[in-house]
């Protein structure tokens, strides 16, 4: 079994060459995704640096030559959600040699290999609680088609990625889960169709809530049809 080492690019004890090197390998990660990887948010890795996010995990293979980070995901808040809450798992990426190609992928392989749920994200759930007092946290899928998927996945997370900090519970309804903006001194949410999302939420408090805009399935549907993209 491969041995893995976490590198968090917000880590204010990481020393400035290291964090110049391990950005710089994240950096040429995101050129390989947008000139030879082929996955459905390609587009997301467009951008410069992590500089908003309250963590940025790095996941390489420990030991042997300097390689791209196999799994990548920040935690984010940036005062687009509620503050008592983040974005776990945000820009979460899997290098292809360790992804699997389904969602629903089933067997105790594909448990035992993901490594998201095992290394990357009980760091980001300490760091949400314990140093910036976040009362609960939350990730998402698109599009209500992944849905099944979505569940099995938080499923297979609950029983055998458990953790101290709680159980995944999916929001029965799809949450608005994109920056909104200001206008007419209101904040305004982004209606389309990629911002309506599955989330799955975990409580650190019991009278959490996700105080975002919701919509049903249903309605979903009826304005968008059953388009992935």
């Amino acid at each position: 079994m491969p041995e893995y080492k976490l590198i968090d690019l917000k880590d204010e004890n990481l020393s400035e060459e290291d964090h110049e090197w391990y950005s710089h390998l994240f950096l040429f990660l995101c050129k390989y995704i947008q000139n030879f990887d082929n996955i459905r948010n390609q587009a997301n890795y467009n951008f410069s640096g992590h500089g908003a996010y309250d963590a940025f995990h790095l996941l390489f293979h420990d030991g042997g030559n300097v390689e791209l980070p196999v799994a990548v995901a920040g935690m984010y808040n940036s005062g687009c959600y509620p503050q008592n809450t983040a974005r776990v798992l945000q820009r979460a990426y899997y290098h292809p040699d360790v992804r699997h190609k389904s969602l629903a992928t089933h067997g105790g392989n594909h448990i035992k290999k993901a490594l998201l749920a095992k290394y990357i994200l009980p760091e980001q759930l300490r760091i949400a609680r314990d140093e910036f007092r976040r009362e609960g946290v939350f990730f998402s899928v698109e599009f209500p088609m992944r849905r099944k998927s979505f569940e099995t996945i938080v499923g297979w997370m609950n029983e055998h990625h458990t953790t101290e900090y709680g159980i995944w519970e999916i929001h029965p309804k799809l949450v608005n889960t994109c920056e909104g903006y200001v206008h007419d001194a209101k904040y305004q949410h982004v209606d389309h169709r990629t911002c309506w999302q599955n989330v799955a939420i975990m409580k650190f408090r019991d009278d959490f809530e996700l105080n975002l805009p919701t919509m049903e399935i249903e309605e979903w549907h009826e304005k968008y049809g059953t388009t992935k993209r």
